[in-house]
């Protein structure tokens, strides 16, 4: 501040100049014209309030604005004018607290309208334990800010912290298989899922859900979730009774089953090992239970199971016609003995016992061969036809042939049919195997057999035969040494 004397600085508080000594004017100078000017200002105020008491004031108008003023502010015209500050007062605070109140009201709307004030709002009550307003208060937000995960995942804690488990997920599930969200956030949204889920025991549900995820890396991470269908050992087919079906799966479970193709529960099978069979139809149907009690697809596959066949002997040769001297070789199954016969009955254990290559006999003969297992199972009998001829000479049916026309000769026989000459019956003469006669050389044996109408055929008893070279035929009879002759016919 400077002296209005000497322009000198002042120092401190001082109210004297210390240069010139002048008294330092704290108010300043009345000036007329500054209080010609507010008391004109004052007159206008006063006419624009109260015209009628300002024209009918005494004072000529060409009077000065201050004696005009001072005439006017008589006693009446002050209770007049204060009447009228005191209505307009009263109007301007009306208005104003209109005005407050609408601000305030318009203010309330604008913040409850606002999705961070409602999130903290939430958040408040949350923290205060309450929270179905913080319930209220987020889907407030929810609907404010439509698509934040962080909000909308709050929201779902909330329910959760409600003891409203149902109401998490169902805030939860429709955050998945949507591009609103990144996979980051659709993963985080799985595993809160399952976690719920997990807790109530809602292991079905979890793995409808991990299925149709269809997303390769979340299934592998909650396989343990997931129930794969057991494996069989054999596909459907036809097997003999030894068959046995194996039944495999993961570890941590159960494997249940059914035999008639029905769909296994809890309350099927349980397998423990290998399962058999006896002969007959079966659709076996499995399904694995994992630990969590969730059921995997059904398998089923059918088999057909029918009575075990022993293996047969196998015969190194075929039935046929042979001109050279051959071995009939067996292969004998492992674990069982060869028997066989040559007089068309069917071997047993009382019969001859294959033991090494047998020779072909001359002429026809039958061989059947069986395989009996030490279990007492046997193979069914394989039967070969040979017939052994040599180079030049007769045949089977040549030897029988040359007997009957010798009989026919000898008077024995009418004609070729065998018409017996002393009755209504027949002969019939069958080839059976080669005999060698002591000095008289190879011939087929020829059996004589009388049937009669239509009885069986049976042996008379005499036996012929006729040389394998040159078809002589001939009465077979025995010396009296016991020994083959052959007499001609």
């Amino acid at each position: 501040m400077k002296c209005s004397k000497c322009d000198t600085e002042l120092i401190g508080d001082n109210l004297i100049c210390a240069h010139c000594g002048a008294e330092i004017q704290i108010v300043p100078d009345f000036e007329p014209e500054l209080e010609e000017s507010i008391s004109e200002a004052l007159l206008n105020v006063v006419d624009e309030l109260n015209p009628d008491a300002m024209a009918a004031s005494e004072v000529a108008d060409a009077a000065p604005p201050k004696v005009r003023l001072i005439a006017w502010l008589n006693v009446e015209n002050m209770r007049s004018l204060l009447g009228k500050w005191k209505l307009q007062l009263i109007t301007v605070l009306l208005a104003t607290l209109i005005l407050i109140v609408a601000i305030i009201v318009v203010g309330h709307i604008v913040r409850d309208n606002s999705a961070p004030y409602q999130i903290g709002l939430a958040a408040k009550y949350a923290v205060a334990g309450d929270y179905e307003n913080a319930i209220y208060a987020m889907e407030k937000a929810d609907a404010l800010r439509p698509g934040d995960f962080s909000l909308r995942f709050t929201l779902a804690e909330y329910y959760y912290q409600n003891n409203d488990p149902d109401g998490a997920v169902r805030v939860l599930l429709p955050m998945l298989n949507t591009s609103a969200y990144t996979w980051a956030e659709q993963d985080k949204c799985y595993e809160r899922i399952i976690e719920i889920w997990s807790e109530r025991g809602d292991f079905a549900d979890i793995a409808d859900l991990l299925i149709c995820s269809r997303d390769a890396d979340l299934i592998a991470q909650y396989q343990h979730y997931l129930s794969a269908a057991p494996s069989f050992s054999e596909a459907s087919g036809t097997f003999d009774e030894d068959f046995r079906l194996i039944l495999s799966a993961d570890p941590g479970g159960r494997i249940l089953y059914s035999l008639d193709g029905k769909d296994p529960d809890v309350n099927s099978i349980v397998y423990t090992g290998p399962i058999t069979f006896t002969p007959g139809d079966y659709s076996v149907a499995a399904v694995f239970e994992n630990e969590y009690g969730i059921l995997s697809d059904v398998v089923t596959h059918v088999y057909f199971i029918e009575e075990k066949k022993a293996a047969p002997p196998q015969i190194s040769l075929d039935s046929g016609l042979y001109v050279e001297a051959a071995k009939i070789i067996v292969d004998i199954p492992p674990g069982s003995t060869v028997y066989y016969s040559t007089d068309k009955s069917i071997p047993d254990e009382d019969g001859r016992q294959y033991m090494g290559p047998i020779n072909m006999p001359l002429g026809i003969s039958e061989f059947n061969f069986i395989a009996i297992y030490e279990s007492g199972l046997e193979s069914e009998v394989v039967t070969r036809n040979y017939e052994y001829r040599l180079p030049g000479g007769i045949g089977h049916e040549e030897a029988a042939e040359n007997v009957l026309r010798a009989q026919i000769s000898r008077g024995q026989v009418l004609d070729e049919s065998g018409k017996a000459v002393d009755g209504d019956g027949y002969y019939l003469y069958v080839t059976e195997s080669p005999v060698e006669i002591s000095g008289q050389g190879l011939y087929y044996m020829v059996i004589e057999y009388y049937k009669e109408g239509d009885a069986r055929p049976e042996k008379t008893g005499h036996i012929y035969a006729a040389h394998s070279i040159t078809g002589e035929a001939v009465h077979l009879v025995h010396d009296d040494e016991g020994q083959l002759v052959a007499v001609v016919l």
